[in-house]
């Protein structure tokens, strides 16, 4: 009898720290998928910041261009042969 005792006190406390397991991988299961939403979050921050920035690249590059244009074509009005 003693023996049986002893076989379901085990069995208790053996259940008990499976669910002691299981709650914590649930845990973890929702921590990561919190963490999946702040790493998407941040992707679509820093694509905004590359979008702006090409955007602003590509701004200066258009100004550097007509600069260009139209220092090229005033030296081809005023060469003289």
């Amino acid at each position: 009898m003693a023996k049986l005792k002893k076989s379901e006190a085990f069995t208790a406390e053996t259940e008990r720290e499976i669910q002691q397991v299981m709650q914590s991988v649930n845990e973890l299961a929702q921590i990561m998928k919190d963490l999946s939403v702040l790493v998407i979050d941040q992707g679509t921050i820093v694509d905004r910041i590359v979008v702006t920035n090409v955007a602003a690249s590509v701004e200066d590059g258009l100004k550097q261009l007509q600069k260009v244009h139209t220092l090229s074509f005033g030296l081809q009005n005023s060469t003289y042969f």
